[in-house]
C-alpha cells in the first residue's frame, strides 16, 4: 500500500527559504536600527569655505613739501646822481653846482667866469666852505688869464673854512675875454663830515677889465655838495 504523501513537505521546504530571508532581513533591520541609534551615517564632510581676502587699504600718498620762497634780499639804497643844472649863460659861478661825495672821497671845483663883452685882466675871490665837512688839497690857476698868470694872493684857511686867491693876467687882454676857469679847488670830505648838504660860497668876486678898471653888474653862483 502506498505511504501518503505529505502534502506539508513542499510547505515546509518553503517555510524554511522564507524564514532565511526573514532571518536576514531581521539582521539587516538590526543593523540599520543599530546605526540609527549610533546617529546614523557618518556625516558627509563639510568643505571650509575658504577666508574671503579683504584688500589691505593702500597707503595714502605723503604730502608734498612746497618749499617755501627764500626772502629775496632788499637791494642796498644807493645815491642817485641829481641832475646837474645848466651852467648860467653869464657872470661866476661854481662847476659844478651840485654833486655828491662820501666821506674820504676827493672832488673837483671850478671857479668859472662868463665875460659878457669885455675883458679879464686879473681878478680877486673868495670862497667859504664848512671847515668840519671839507679840507683843500689843491689850489691853481685855471686857463682864464692865460697859461703862466702871476699870482697876487694864495691863502687858505681851514680854521675858518675861507679860500682868498688874486691873479693877473701876463700880456695883452682879448676882449671879450673867452668864457673860462679862473680857478680849479681840489677839496677831500673829511671822515668825520656828517651826512648831508654843504654850500659852497664866493663871498667876494673882485674884477678888472681889459684898461684895469672894475668890472660891475655880474652874477655869482655857488655850488651844493651832498655827502652820504
Amino acid at each position: 500500500m502506498a505511504k501518503p504523501t505529505n502534502p506539508s513537505g513542499k510547505i515546509q521546504e518553503g517555510n524554511m527559504a522564507s524564514m532565511k530571508t526573514i532571518s536576514l532581513l531581521i539582521v539587516f533591520a538590526l543593523g540599520a536600527l543599530l546605526i540609527s541609534s549610533c546617529g546614523g551615517p557618518a556625516p558627509a564632510p563639510t568643505t571650509t569655505p575658504s577666508p574671503t581676502l579683504t584688500p589691505s587699504p593702500s597707503p595714502s600718498p605723503s604730502p608734498t613739501l612746497t618749499p617755501s620762497p627764500s626772502p629775496s634780499p632788499s637791494p642796498t639804497p644807493t645815491l642817485s646822481p641829481s641832475p646837474t643844472p645848466p651852467p648860467p649863460k653869464e657872470g661866476i659861478y661854481l662847476d659844478p653846482a651840485l654833486l655828491e661825495a662820501k666821506p674820504g672821497q676827493e672832488f673837483t671845483i671850478r671857479i668859472q667866469i662868463k665875460p659878457t663883452g669885455w675883458g679879464v685882466s686879473g681878478g680877486e675871490i673868495s670862497l667859504s666852505f664848512d671847515p668840519a665837512a671839507l679840507e683843500v688839497v689843491e689850489l691853481k690857476p685855471g686857463d682864464l688869464l692865460g697859461l703862466s698868470p702871476l699870482v697876487g694872493l694864495k691863502k687858505i684857511d681851514h680854521q675858518a673854512g675861507l679860500i682868498r686867491y688874486a691873479l693877473a693876467r701876463v700880456g695883452p687882454t682879448p676882449v671879450p675875454t673867452p668864457p673860462g676857469a679862473f680857478a680849479v679847488v681840489r677839496f677831500r670830505v673829511l671822515e668825520k663830515a656828517s651826512l648831508g648838504t654843504y654850500e659852497l660860497k664866493l663871498t667876494k668876486v673882485g674884477l678888472a677889465d681889459e684898461n684895469f678898471q672894475d668890472v660891475k653888474d655880474f652874477k655869482i653862483y655857488g655850488a651844493l655838495v651832498r655827502i652820504g
